[in-house]
């Protein structure tokens, strides 16, 4: 590690400093905080003018709903028994990780409150979602409150029974739409308490979509599965040794607003690396039955032993999804007066879990097939 000359703390390019991370077989030198933060400027700048084509964003572009899970959803995450390679860069993209497997020793529960039912919300003004994670190894709940922004959303706070963190501004943690390609960046910075000590932070968050392709895991395959890759740089302001690099890869399906896996590289300013992973436990994935407030949306009947009817009269795209997130039938619907037959009498018995996008909403509603 070196120091940077002519710069005060206090903020992130005021923390100037330069560390060497071996990554991958690498060497990742990021050089001072504001050197990327220019670099990631002008990759923008250069990518916006490539992607301006309304077009390539509406084909390509992640939506708030696929990325950000509403109130009162709930889901569990596996952690990964051993981290998978990812596959040379081909075309068209696989991801080959069905013989990935997780289990519960570090895994986690996560639930989307409503600030209304946790009293500590009334802190953080502006919070619109609170997310709380329970991990299994341990009976100590993390809280992180969200402010819910139309395209991005941001970390407020987070804390559990010892270390209270407030950012100042809000930590980036989702952008949306996101565009394949196209990297939307934030600078925060941070105080984490905790009964022995008072720490400064200031960071800087990069969130790109980086591809589409085909996931393939344990309980399902996924054609249209997007990666998205977050990269953050938190340095410690009275200690810049107290540095590191984030790199969190997660692969999201189009209309399920949760994580099917997720790998996790923390690299140290001395040079060290931790890598962890998580996979989505497909058993919890009944429990995102109740998603917040009921469809207007009418489906009949219910259950059913064969064809669904639904009442779409502004038409729309519609995915179908069993219980454990595959995707089974994907359609355009045309606007009609009249209910739209949804021919399922081949499916497998069960509950299954449908994303309707009609002019700029999104609706969800479930049907069981008998």
């Amino acid at each position: 590690m070196d120091r940077c000359g002519g710069a005060g703390p206090g903020a992130v390019s005021g923390a100037c400093v330069r560390y060497f991370v071996l990554c991958r077989s690498t060497v990742w030198d990021p050089g001072t905080t504001t050197a990327m933060r220019s670099s990631f400027q002008y990759m923008i700048t250069g990518l916006i003018g490539l992607l301006s084509t309304s077009s390539i964003v509406n084909a390509q572009a992640i939506q708030q709903g696929d990325v950000l899970a509403p109130v009162g959803a709930t889901w569990h995450m596996r952690s990964l028994q051993s981290i998978p390679t990812l596959p040379v860069d081909e075309i068209p993209t696989i991801w080959p990780f069905a013989e990935v497997v997780g289990n519960d020793v570090f895994g986690s529960t996560f639930s989307v409150l409503d600030p209304a039912t946790v009293p500590e919300a009334t802190s953080y003004p502006g919070t619109d979602r609170v997310m709380r994670e329970l991990r299994d190894d341990n009976d100590r709940d993390t809280y992180t409150f969200l402010d819910v922004q139309a395209q991005h959303c941001l970390a407020l706070a987070s804390h559990d029974a010892l270390v209270t963190t407030v950012y100042s501004p809000g930590a980036l943690v989702a952008a949306y739409p996101l565009v394949l390609g196209m990297a939307v960046t934030g600078s925060d910075c941070s105080t984490s308490v905790s009964p022995t000590s008072l720490t400064p932070y200031c960071g800087e968050t990069e969130i790109i979509f980086l591809k589409t392709g085909l996931l393939q895991l344990h309980f399902g395959e996924f054609d249209e599965a997007r990666l998205v890759r977050t990269r953050r740089i938190k340095v410690n302001q009275t200690d810049q040794t107290d540095s590191t690099m984030t790199e969190t890869l997660t692969w999201f399906a189009p209309g399920v607003p949760y994580p099917l896996l997720q790998l996790v590289t923390v690299n140290y300013a001395n040079g060290d690396q931790a890598r962890s992973g998580h996979i989505l436990d497909e058993t919890s994935v009944v429990g995102l039955e109740e998603l917040g407030s009921a469809s207007p949306l009418r489906v009949f009947p219910v259950p059913s032993s064969g064809d669904v009817f639904l009442d779409a009269t502004n038409g729309g795209y519609l995915r179908i999804f069993a219980s454990d997130g595959r995707l089974v039938q994907q359609t355009r619907l045309a606007a009609s007066a009249t209910p739209v037959r949804l021919p399922m009498g081949d499916r497998s018995r069960g509950v299954y879990h449908a994303v309707l996008q009609q002019n700029g909403s999104i609706e969800r509603f479930k049907f069981v097939l008998e």
